[in-house]
């Protein structure tokens, strides 16, 4: 069934608008029709049945709540630094469909990237973070935000990993077959295209996370995002 997130949606019984690109979206690319059913879905983990009405107007009647089933049982955090040309992008669209909980942004020192534009560029990530939630069939649109610095990205009572190429161990899988109980959840960082220098490593050790590796091989910057974030909920039992 398709879903549309409508973030001022709270109840059954009432008329919820569509956006023009709702619209669009609904009729002219997945073509449905007035009558037919949806899931929409406030973007907050709260989800209704719906019936579009017609064209004209652009409203869909929301029936009754259905179960949020699709999102993990793992509060995941993935820091980010800025990445070159489209690779950010890619990363936001796949950690939702992973299952992050949200995405903290930070700018580390080797980052080519610098950032200009940023409400622009935020706003543009935000809203494929929203495309996403809708595909993969999540109920919570995860939050994006930064800059922020390294000493903001974790806090007590979070496991924090951050992947690093220069330790010789532990490995990734290693550390999850030995820890099972995530606490207040897990916080997971990856570096930039040229990894991180040492003194943000020395720094990410005195906030409290702990290095791992992801294997033998050098991965590219979106690899080992992503490979982080699959991995853990693989680990954790969240793809299952």
């Amino acid at each position: 069934m398709k879903r549309i997130v409508l973030p001022s949606v709270d109840k059954p019984g009432i008329q919820a608008e569509l956006t023009e690109q709702q619209v669009h979206y609904l009729f002219d690319v997945v073509r449905l029709s007035a009558g037919d059913s949806l899931v929409v879905t406030d973007g907050r983990g709260n989800q209704y049945r719906a019936e579009l009405l017609s064209r004209n107007r652009r409203a869909c009647e929301i029936i009754a709540p259905v179960a949020a089933d699709a999102e993990a049982k793992v509060d995941v955090t993935l820091c980010l630094p800025l990445l070159k040309g489209n690779k950010l992008e890619l990363v936001v669209q796949k950690a939702v469909e992973l299952g992050v909980a949200r995405i903290m942004l930070y700018q580390a020192q080797r980052s080519v990237v610098r950032p200009g534009n940023w409400d622009k560029k935020l706003e543009r990530w935000k809203t494929i973070a929203l495309a996403a939630t809708q595909q993969c069939g999540r109920s919570r649109v995860p939050e994006i935000s930064g800059l922020h610095s390294l000493d903001q990205l974790a806090d007590k009572g979070q496991l924090a990993l951050y992947a690093w190429e220069e330790i010789e161990g532990p490995g990734l899988q290693g550390y999850w077959q030995k820890q099972r109980d995530t606490g207040a959840g897990v916080v997971l960082l990856s570096g930039p295209e040229g990894g991180l220098d040492k003194e943000e490593v020395a720094q990410l050790d005195s906030c409290g996370f702990s290095p791992v590796t992801l294997g033998p091989r050098i991965l590219r910057a979106e690899t080992a995002a992503l490979a982080m974030v699959a991995c853990t909920m693989y680990a954790l039992g969240q793809m299952e």
